[in-house]
């Protein structure tokens, strides 16, 4: 966790957790760390994580099993995915778009450099 990022701790753990259900980390019905094993293991105050992942119960991405733990949902991946998808077009290509006509960066620079990024991408993760 960065508390130098403008983004509050809590919010990073909780994209930390959204991070873990895209990549495949934490699989539908996988149990998330605990409280306490996740304070420890990103040096924070526990009550930071129960707020977090009282945020992710209320988001419907995880459950909790009284006694047991926390556990991924059902659906969780999809609801992360149109989640990101929906930050991704209203957030950050309008930021990519303004600074794209600041710089007079020409459209099809920027495709040149995604699609070689994309193509660098895929051969990392070996697809």
């Amino acid at each position: 966790m960065n508390p130098m990022q403008p983004q509050s701790i809590f919010l990073q753990v909780i994209e930390r957790i959204h991070n873990g259900i895209l990549s495949g980390i934490y699989k539908v019905g996988t149990r998330i760390p605990s409280v306490r094993d996740m304070a420890a293991r990103l040096e924070v105050n526990p009550n930071t994580i129960v707020k977090a992942y009282d945020r992710l119960i209320a988001a419907g991405l995880i459950e909790s099993r009284p006694g047991v733990g926390n556990y991924i949902r059902e659906g969780a991946i999809e609801i992360v995915t149109q989640e990101r998808q929906k930050r991704f077009y209203n957030e950050i290509l309008p930021a990519v778009a303004k600074e794209m006509k600041l710089l007079n960066i020409p459209y099809e620079r920027v495709l040149e450099h995604l699609r070689h990024d994309l193509d660098r991408t895929m051969i990392t993760k070996g697809v």
